[in-house]
């Protein structure tokens, strides 16, 4: 599977005088957003939403519920990285598998399953 266009794929940082930053040109595509799990910051959909080690603490409807209001701010096509304690292969999710800890949304910009 291939996540990263060519341009991404070489070394992403540059030095600083406090150790590494990224490049610039990769900085000027990329907003950070701080999300809750319960509810999301409103503005575009995510190219990318990365979720760990928090959902251990969850009942497993309280997990469904999360990945669900994850998948909606998801760009369609969009990628879910889970950290190690997150397994979706026992819910039911609009996430496909893609490779260990990486998932893919299925689902449609209006948040239904497609």
């Amino acid at each position: 599977m291939e996540i990263a266009t060519p341009e991404f794929q070489r070394e992403p940082q540059e030095p600083h005088a406090k150790g590494v930053t990224f490049a610039t040109d990769i900085m000027q595509q990329v907003a950070l957003l701080l999300d809750t799990v319960n509810h999301a910051a409103a503005g575009d959909l995510r190219d990318l939403v990365m979720l760990r080690n928090m959902l251990i603490y969850f009942e497993t409807a309280d997990q469904e519920r999360v990945f669900e209001n994850v998948r909606r701010t998801l760009a369609p096509e969009g990628v879910l990285i889970a950290g190690e304690s997150e397994s979706l292969a026992r819910l039911s999710t609009g996430y496909r598998f893609e490779q260990p800890l990486i998932y893919r949304n299925q689902g449609a910009s209006n948040g239904a399953i497609a």
